[in-house]
């Protein structure tokens, strides 16, 4: 191995390694690649035939398509997108860290479901995430009104990040759109976006921080 070669394993080593300092996954991604490139190019000028430079080759290879994939995925989403017009206000109201490709993403990975007057978190039980799209939400603990929510709201939440039993009763106002989130599909959402997944999760917390912040922890929900 000559002097130069081996000084370029070690700026792509270095390089790697600074790649994981990154706090935004895209350039984590970019950093990662120019190693990977820095790799490839350091086993092809010793030679594929010398020991260990075939594995090391096609490891850089494979990490390089693997991370160039990522990047574009991460582009693709942040490519310019018209909402519809029933989704636009709510993406305005409260998912504006998203751009518009990830918080269709993000609706797809739900069901969506219109209850009209219909009870759709029941207190004391388990629930799922719910975000209305087009209507308000009645909202009673031991049998008591304590909030109306408007279009746009997310409950279900608190239940959701902690674990436990939901502490209030969710109810449409008239026939509502709402988007549902199971755990199971927020399970997807993690594995197959984990940076749309993280945007989510950081909405649901305000949601829950906010809630426990204006009303007794016996009324959240």
């Amino acid at each position: 191995m000559s002097e130069y070669t081996e000084i370029l394993f070690y700026i792509s080593e270095v390089v790697m390694v600074i790649s994981y300092s990154a706090t935004r996954m895209i350039v984590l991604r970019f950093i990662a690649c120019i190693a990977d490139i820095g790799y490839m190019v350091a086993t092809l000028l010793i030679g594929l035939d010398e020991a260990g430079m075939m594995p090391t080759f096609l490891f850089s290879v494979i990490a390089f398509l693997i991370n160039s994939v990522h990047i574009f995925r991460i582009l693709h989403m942040r490519i310019p997108l018209k909402l519809p017009d029933q989704y636009e206000s709510v993406y305005r109201t409260k998912f504006t860290s998203f751009s518009r490709r990830e918080f269709l993403y993000l609706l797809n990975l739900s069901t969506r479901v219109t209850h009209n007057n219909m009870e759709i978190i029941e207190e004391g039980k388990p629930c799922d995430i719910f975000l209305s799209l087009d209507g308000p939400l009645s909202v009673k603990a031991g049998g008591r009104n304590i909030a109306t929510l408007p279009a746009a709201s997310v409950v279900g939440e608190v239940s959701s990040l902690t674990g436990y039993d939901s502490l209030a009763s969710v109810s449409t106002i008239g026939a509502v759109q709402l988007c549902r989130w199971t755990a199971e599909s927020m399970q997807k959402l993690e594995k197959k976006y984990p940076d749309i997944h993280l945007k989510f999760h950081a909405i649901l917390l305000g949601e829950m921080r906010s809630k426990l912040m204006s009303q007794n922890l016996s009324m959240a929900y």
